[in-house]
């Protein structure tokens, strides 16, 4: 599994817990998505050489006051990847973790592994 972590400054913690407890919101903050129909979208992804169209869905998403997770599933022809996030919402910061798991023959192929 690999995992990436980060922080961004933000101005009002009220505003960011708001905009994340909605799941559309976080889905449209992330690079390649095309298309979100309730909990299913569509990405771009490219991986290695070669670019794909793959299909996800939002397996579950859970907000705690100021903690928001969720699980994303994103499944394409030889490749799946199960992707975890956590969001822990601070005054002036938000603490960003995603962790995600890459499986089939797609994945297995790919130098970047």
């Amino acid at each position: 599994m690999t995992t990436l972590k980060g922080e961004e400054k933000i101005k009002n913690r009220k505003v960011a817990i708001d905009f994340f407890s909605n799941e559309r919101n976080l889905l449209e903050c992330i690079p390649g998505i095309k298309k979100i129909e309730g909990k299913r979208f569509t990405i771009e992804a490219k991986i290695g050489p070669l670019r794909a169209e793959l299909s996800g869905q939002v397996e579950e998403y859970e907000v705690r006051e100021n903690e928001v997770s969720n699980l994303l599933k994103v499944e394409g022809p030889g490749l799946t990847i199960v992707i975890k996030t956590r969001l822990h919402i601070t005054e002036a910061e938000l603490n960003w973790e995603a962790e995600y798991l890459t499986d089939g023959s797609l994945a297995k192929a790919s130098p970047a592994r």
